[in-house]
């Protein structure tokens, strides 16, 4: 069974037979129209087997069906309701968006910030090891002029 819904068209139709033979033979058609927006198609096996079927089984049958569907609809109805309301989510994504662009505009900051250390670091480094290579000169320098302060000592007392 095929059931397709034609939004085209609100306006329901009925057809009135006053004889049940007449709705029977309505009913059992390959293709029924409840209303406008709404067909049932039935394969012929399907119109072979309500054809076959005993009128109040198919009035029970009918019942049971239209019962499940007030069931599933109040049910429907329900989880519908349970859903919050958009307006107030549409709220909460906006403050979302809000502190995502605070957080993004803030991380670009300290970034910055950071790059900014890191070249520092980076100069700081580079003149402490030019300090350091200074240091090593002068240090050689003195122990050089330490050890002619040291042989010209020497040749002093050798001289005396």
């Amino acid at each position: 069974m095929i059931i397709s819904l034609n939004p085209s068209s609100s306006k329901r139709t009925r057809t009135k037979t006053s004889d049940f033979e007449g709705t029977l033979t309505t009913f059992l058609d390959s293709k029924h129209k409840i209303n406008e927006r709404i067909d049932v198609t039935l394969t012929c096996e399907e119109v072979g087997i309500m054809s076959n079927a005993h009128p109040k089984i198919l009035l029970y049958v009918l019942n049971e069906v239209q019962s499940h569907t007030i069931v599933m609809g109040r049910q429907l109805d329900n989880v519908l309701r349970n859903i919050p309301d958009t307006s107030k989510l549409a709220i909460e994504v906006e403050s979302l968006k809000k502190a995502l662009s605070t957080a993004s505009s803030e991380k670009k900051e300290s970034l910055s910030q950071m790059d900014f250390v890191k070249k520092e670091r980076y100069q700081f480094l580079s003149e402490r090891n030019s300090w350091k290579s200074e240091c090593t000169k002068v240090e050689k320098k003195r122990k050089g002029v330490l050890l002619t302060i040291e042989q010209l000592e020497e040749e002093l007392t050798i001289e005396k």
